[in-house]
């Protein structure tokens, strides 16, 4: 419906991806890594969905939207954080504003480039059900990925709000109810569970095409890493501002699972 004519579908993603997250180079270069993240998402698989000229079968559609929704709901909320006022007095973001801030147009294009691409990879499961538009409904790995990709879906929606709702009536307070008290950091867990389960429901149509199949699994590696990456940091961050308080030392004695039910994470670091 809105495939552009003389452009080939990977370039015209491609071009999707820098689009939505190009304010990153005139406004602060961390739109690249949150609002524009959820944008470009929602943004690529709603081309995906458009731009195909025959019907879609019910796998891609529910794929498809599953991750339009996905990236619709990430990109508003971390739009509506960025304008909390206990977000915006962290210290840690603004170090992170003062440092971008300063950042040349050079190595603002240097990261939006590489970033952007990335999110290509993100997407590519779908992308490919919709492409081969052969996926069965029964087919195991759909099933298995749509019902883990919906699941780390609601989730990471719930402790978003569970914690923005906090952080709204107590800015120095710690998250430590509702999914917080079975890990510390559930909202990462929610999004591994969304790439991962993302990935295994484009499996079938990514079986026959080893170059996609190595896109998607590079694609899903890469979120892994930067949500253990993320959770890490977070922790230690944690640690130094609240370590010496008594709730939350009984509070990582208690939820001592850092990410994954029942996987203790590593102890705190030594101050």
């Amino acid at each position: 419906m809105f495939a552009l004519e003389g452009v080939s579908p990977d370039m015209a993603r491609a071009g999707i991806s820098l689009l939505v997250t190009s304010p990153g180079l005139v406004m602060s270069p961390f739109h690249f890594f949150s609002t524009g993240y959820g944008c470009s998402v929602a943004a690529l698989a709603a081309h995906s969905l458009l731009s195909r000229k025959e019907a879609i079968a019910p796998a891609g559609l529910m794929q498809a939207s599953l991750l339009g929704l996905f990236g619709a709901r990430l990109g508003g909320f971390l739009f509506i954080r960025s304008y909390q006022e206990s977000y915006q007095n962290r210290e840690l973001m603004k170090e992170l504003k003062k440092k971008m801030g300063s950042m040349s147009i050079f190595k603002r294009a240097m990261t939006w480039i590489p970033i952007s691409l990335v999110y290509l990879l993100f997407v590519e499961p779908s992308q490919s059900t919709i492409v081969q538009n052969t996926t069965p409904l029964t087919n195991p790995f759909f099933i298995a990925g749509m019902a883990t990709a919906t699941a780390g879906f609601i989730i990471e929606s719930v402790a978003d709000s569970q914690k923005l709702a906090l952080k709204k009536k107590e800015s120095e307070a710690f998250c430590r109810t509702g999914l917080y008290s079975l890990v510390r950091h559930p909202n990462y867990l929610g999004e591994i569970m969304f790439w991962a389960g993302h990935l295994a429901a484009g499996l079938p149509a990514l079986a026959g095409d080893w170059k996609r199949l190595a896109m998607a699994v590079l694609g899903a590696g890469v979120n892994l890493q930067i949500m253990l990456a993320a959770s890490t940091r977070l922790d230690a961050r944690q640690e130094d501002k609240y370590g010496r308080r008594k709730d939350w030392q009984e509070y990582r004695k208690s939820t001592a699972c850092r990410l994954f039910p029942g996987i203790e994470g590593p102890p705190p670091a030594p101050k």
